[in-house]
């Protein structure tokens, strides 16, 4: 019988002198970094569609640390039961593929997953409860999707969070508790959306943020005060929104000077 998946293994990236790899993902115009095991599974392009009752089955292999759906136009579900095929996975990548939904079955007892990638997709709703197992979770990268609003506890078991894209999506607002539990955040990127307004609650628990892209929205207001307890951060992109009250700046981004681009 015809196997549904052909997996196959790719090597990512480069080797480190300490014998550990480091993958990458281009995304937005920024390079993240995620450490991890020097191989990954890669799902063929080119074999037969499935469906989200798909198990992967291949042999179990404990160094197997990624698997990748790139740019993979039948792949409208993520498979279930991942784990007992990849028990100790750590980045988990379904770019530019066709996906209309993902659920908390499709992350269950990945425990260790540090970079979940669903960018480039048609996504428009993520449950509540999707992320809630994946407390490792240190990139997280759902751009270039149809989402129009985010629920405000999506990402409240995230804590241990460090990077997080929703750029290019047709978000009009954000709740402001949405990254209350994001308190290692270091990267934000909310670019290319249709935000009109920010106050301080968005960013109080956030207080290791170092760069925020906000660029391209239409955001008409800012609180003079916010960004003040942010003592680590070093970039804040707010180029091509309207910022009516463009005279009020924020006291923390007035002192970055040249580190903002501000433009609005």
């Amino acid at each position: 019988m015809r196997q549904i998946l052909s997996l196959t293994i790719l090597l990512i990236i480069a080797v480190i002198s300490d014998g550990q790899s480091v993958g990458g993902y281009y995304k937005d115009r920024h390079w993240a970094t995620f450490e991890m095991n020097l191989w990954t599974y890669c799902i063929n392009p080119n074999h037969s569609i499935f469906n989200e009752h798909t198990i992967i089955s291949e042999k179990k292999t404990e160094w197997t640390k990624g698997l990748t759906f790139m740019e993979n136009k039948k792949v409208s579900y993520l498979p279930v039961k991942v784990y007992k095929s990849f028990p100790s996975l750590i980045a988990y990548i379904a770019y530019n593929c066709s996906l209309r939904t993902v659920n908390q079955e499709n992350f269950e007892r990945l425990k260790e997953l540090q970079y979940i990638s669903l960018s480039q997709n048609f996504l428009s709703f993520i449950p509540v409860n999707t992320f809630q197992n994946v407390t490792k979770l240190k990139y997280l990268y759902l751009s270039n999707n149809h989402f129009q609003n985010i629920d405000e506890t999506l990402f409240n078991k995230l804590g241990n969070l460090r990077t997080l894209h929703i750029s290019h999506n047709k978000l009009s607002m954000v709740p402001k508790t949405a990254f209350t539990s994001l308190t290692e955040l270091r990267n934000i990127t909310l670019s290319f959306n249709f935000i009109q307004r920010l106050d301080n609650d968005h960013f109080e628990n956030n207080k290791k943020l170092e760069r925020v892209w906000l660029n391209h929205n239409r955001i008409e207001f800012l609180s003079s005060t916010m960004f003040d307890k942010m003592s680590n951060v070093k970039t804040v992109d707010l180029s091509e929104n309207r910022c009516v009250n463009a005279s009020a700046t924020p006291t923390r981004l007035q002192q970055l000077k040249e580190k903002v681009k501000l433009n609005c």
